[in-house]
């Protein structure tokens, strides 16, 4: 009896229990656009211990108990939506995709930020946007991807040097190149140092409040550089190349023979001159009736002539671009790592002018031990660039050289010309400064050869929750030689005087090293307020040196600059540099709420390319947005991903000038004594000037960011101010100082207008 009561008397206790935790079941399915999803992530919101994933058909079904309020809906790659059970026992849901844009990650110089969260001027442009330009390298093919990114080829020759500017430029006598930084290490011509194949992605920072972390280096603009990484898992071998099919497009239209001579013949009678080119027009030049009677003559004397199409002649060839590249990647949980090898050939549309590069490059990135990160890359490159006789001047000289001319295939004489006549075969035209550009190109010999190899190392420690402190170091090696041979049949060799040949050769080597140290914290207040501390140190130096020499007057020709003793020296010059840059800086990120967001930045850099007490430059920048359509009286506008507006202020440095600017220069002389001649040195041309400043930049950045319809449309609407200020300009002085000009900080310069990026997603297929 006992043991009864005491049952019931349980049964009664737990009885409030049992009917308080009552369970029911809710089902539905979860769809999006293009149909059903399988493998979305059903939770009891607020207990992640209760949840489910619905089947591949997009059914769910998940038991919650009656005190339950929401279901939380997620996947990859689409928004997260919280629903409200109420009294349904049956919940359909549709998922919209994400805006990727807005979640994309962007580099902002020793940090990484979403692009919702950046508040500076700053465009990307991902591998994939790269590779669709069959082109030899990464710089070209950033060519109208970047709206105020300006690149300019200086030659049609394979491998020549390519130019680019942001926003303009900021200087007008110094250097307007951007600062590249690879993998968080400076590299001078980044992207035509990195093969296109091992770029990530490309970010670049145009406006002071971005690049101002970077101070005296960055107000010409700063590219970043991403190299890729390895990825967990099986090792995987790919491949990746394109061969492309290069010729002259279009050529200009010049004239005939007949129509050459007819010009000619007016010309001549408009200058009223008489020279060699009038007596080819027939006839006595002295008679009365030459001016009026050879003009009827030009028809039948020229009209038959084929003459010569030097464009064809010239640029006839068909031009081979090829890229490959074999990369192998792999690793595990705690190791990744890849390894690729990359060849690029070029050979252009004029014979004797083509570029090779060869290059391999190594990444490793190793979890030493929970919150302890190792990371491990190299490079080796070479290449060499054959330029025959200078592209560029070649399509002068087929536009100026007459149709009428014959071509000299021989060092003995130059084919007579169908007007009757030879042209000297040492100037050529006497009218135009055209040389014969076959010629000039089977003489020439110019070559350069380059080899380049990096090594960068980093280590990165998670002191406590949300600090982080990484040192990084890299080393760079460079080496360089341009050999120049001319073998004696060229104008300008004849002219020195060289009947068998000329030419130089300079080798140029460069090293240089940097430490960079910083400490990271990240930390919220409260859920609404979050804030991001950086700072950091870094120190930077480089070396160069250059050697020439000038040999003329060979005796014999035959071995070139391999036999240097055939020749007479003409002329020797050597240079040696050393620059060293030490820097601080800090960065402070504001967020609140998601709405509101603040950077400020300063950064202070000690330069050796200054004299003392002008040596150290500081380089403030604040910047501010605000995204209004995280406001809740724009949340009824479903279409609308994000309305954000964008403002910044800030000052940056042009370091990117020559060394010791501020010296007096000295050349070298000779005097007598004694009946013996001695070198000493005297004052050059230029007065040193101990005052000179850096030049800087201050800019001012206005900026409106939207993004529609699930991020399918995008538009971003820049205006800019650029003014640049202590412009380093080489001023005429007085002569009684003994010196003809000295550098001022005297020049200022301004570009301000309106960038307009607009992109759209037309397609985007589910995975």
């Amino acid at each position: 009896m006992k043991v009864k009561s005491l049952l019931w008397i349980f049964l009664f206790i737990i009885s409030p229990v049992t009917l308080w935790a009552q369970q029911r079941t809710i089902t539905g399915t979860v769809s999006d656009e293009f149909g059903s999803m399988a493998g979305v992530s059903i939770v009891e919101t607020g207990n992640n211990k209760n949840g489910t994933i619905t089947d591949a058909d997009g059914n769910y079904a998940i038991n919650v108990s009656d005190a339950a309020k929401t279901l939380t809906f997620s996947f990859i790659g689409y928004e997260t939506r919280q629903i409200e059970i109420g009294n349904r026992s049956r919940i359909d849901v549709i998922l919209n995709e994400s805006s990727i844009m807005l979640e994309e990650v962007v580099a902002i110089g020793y940090a990484k930020v979403k692009r919702k969260d950046l508040t500076g001027s700053s465009i990307s442009v991902s591998s994939e946007d790269l590779k669709m330009s069959p082109v030899s390298s990464a710089a070209q093919a950033l060519a109208g991807k970047a709206a105020g990114v300006n690149v300019i080829k200086q030659s049609g020759a394979p491998g020549s040097d390519i130019q680019i500017t942001v926003r303009g430029g900021t200087s007008i006598t110094q250097g307007t190149e951007p600062l590249y930084i690879v993998d968080g290490f400076q590299m001078d011509n980044g992207l035509q140092n990195v093969d296109i194949n091992d770029i990530e992605s490309i970010d670049i920072m145009k406006d002071a409040s971005a690049t101002a972390i970077y101070g005296a280096r960055g107000s010409n603009g700063v590219i970043l550089i991403t190299t890729k990484s390895g990825k967990s898992g099986k090792t995987e071998v790919s491949y990746n190349g394109f061969v492309s099919f290069d010729y002259l497009g279009k050529e200009l239209d010049l004239l005939n023979v007949e129509e050459y001579v007819k010009y000619q013949y007016e010309f001549q009678t408009l200058r009223g001159g008489q020279n060699e080119f009038a007596n080819l027009f027939g006839g006595d030049i002295n008679a009365s009736d030459f001016y009026t009677g050879a003009y009827s003559r030009i028809a039948g004397e020229y009209g038959n002539r084929e003459g010569i199409d030097w464009q064809d002649l010239v640029f006839g060839s068909t031009g081979i671009t090829q890229n490959h590249n074999v990369n192998i990647s792999g690793g595990s949980d705690k190791t990744r790592y890849i390894i690729s090898y990359n060849y690029t050939g070029e050979d252009g549309i004029m014979d004797r002018h083509g570029y090779q590069k060869n290059s391999v490059r190594t990444k490793v990135n190793h979890e030493l031990w929970k919150g302890v990160r190792f990371d491990f890359s190299s490079s080796l490159q070479t290449t060499k660039v054959d330029g025959g006789g200078s592209m560029g001047g070649k399509l002068k000289q087929t536009i100026l050289q007459p149709v009428t001319g014959g071509i000299r295939w021989t060092n003995e004489e130059m084919i007579s010309s169908d007007m009757g006549t030879a042209f000297s075969d040492i100037m050529g035209d006497p009218n135009y400064d055209a040389n014969n550009p076959i010629l000039d190109n089977l003489a020439i010999t110019n070559e350069k050869y380059t080899r380049l190899a990096t090594v960068n190392a980093g280590l990165e420690i998670d002191i406590m929750k949300d600090l982080t402190f990484r040192t990084a170091g890299s080393y760079l090696w460079q080496q360089v030689r341009h050999d120049y041979w001319d073998d004696g049949s060229t104008k300008q060799a004849k002219a020195n005087n060289s009947p068998y040949g000329y030419g130089y050769r300079n080798n140029s080597e460069k090293y240089s090293w940097q430490v960079t140290n910083t400490l990271n914290y990240a930390f919220n207040l409260t859920e609404a307020h979050k804030f991001n501390v950086l700072l950091g140190q870094e120190t930077w130096y480089t070396e160069n040196m250059d050697l020439k020499n000038e040999y003329r007057e060979f005796s014999d020709g035959n071995f070139g600059l391999n036999d240097v003793d055939m020749g007479t020296p003409y002329s020797r010059d050597s240079q040696k540099g050393k620059v060293g840059l030490v820097s601080v800086f800090g960065r402070l990120s504001y967020n609140f709420n998601e709405r509101y967001l603040i950077t400020g930045t300063v950064r202070g850099d000690g330069s050796s390319k200054f004299a003392r007490g002008n040596q150290w430059g500081y380089f403030p920048s604040a910047s501010a947005a605000w995204r209004i359509s995280e406001e809740s009286f724009m949340k009824d506008m479903e279409f609308l991903n994000n309305l954000k507006l964008r403002a910044g202020y800030g000052t940056s440095g042009n370091n990117n000038i020559d060394n010791n600017m501020y010296a007096t220069d000295y050349q070298s002389g000779k005097y007598g004594y004694n009946g013996s001649e001695f070198i000493t040195y005297v004052p050059g041309t230029t007065l040193g000037n101990k005052d000179l400043k850096w030049e800087k930049t201050t800019t001012t950045n206005i900026a409106l960011d939207i993004s529609v319809f699930k991020s399918r449309l995008n538009l971003s609407v820049d205006w800019y101010n650029n003014e640049s200020s202590n412009l380093l300009i080489r001023n005429n002085i007085p002569t009684s100082t003994g010196y003809s000009n000295q550098f001022q900080n005297i020049g200022s310069i301004r570009n301000r207008g309106v960038e307009i990026v607009l992109n759209s997603v037309n397609i985007r297929n589910k995975d």
